[in-house]
């Protein structure tokens, strides 16, 4: 019976003891640190110019506004594509007087603004890098003479 006795208090003193765990204690106090940090709401994810990109809007030079694209551009599907392959679209906004566009292209850092060239084919806009011509059959979007996107 006193052995009974002895081995329910040594039980009960290792339970004490692990209860006052000092890796327990500091993981409580970095847990409880975290209850005080600032939490993200849904939602607050502005840019730098206001635009909510969970709202699903995007900064346009052309407009000086923030646009959502399926809204306010046209959308540019890939000529090249695999089936397996994730569909990436681009799209061209206008501006008033059809003097410049601007294209948002995936895996480009930003926007990218091209003004009107003369050609004889129709309305064509460039800068260095990207060509963007009016077609008979719509838009026709080129990088290094490589068509990559097109009105489908």
């Amino acid at each position: 019976m006193k052995r009974t006795a002895i081995g329910i208090f040594a039980f009960l003193a290792l339970g004490i003891s692990a209860c006052n765990n000092p890796a327990k204690e500091q993981e409580q106090a970095s847990s409880s640190s975290l209850d005080t940090t600032e939490t993200s709401l849904v939602g607050n994810d502005e840019d730098a110019h206001d635009c909510k990109a969970s709202a699903g809007y995007i900064w346009s030079v052309l407009k000086n506004d923030c646009v959502r694209l399926w809204e306010a551009g046209e959308k540019l599907s890939p000529i090249e594509q695999t089936n397996d392959e994730q569909v990436l679209v681009a799209y061209i906004i206008l501006n008033e007087d059809q003097s410049k566009a601007e294209i948002f292209v995936p895996n480009e850092q930003d926007n990218v603004v091209l003004n009107s060239v003369e050609s004889p084919d129709g309305k064509m806009f460039s800068n260095e890098d990207y060509k963007l011509e009016k077609t008979s059959t719509g838009w026709l979007l080129s990088k290094g003479g490589k068509e990559l996107y097109r009105v489908c």
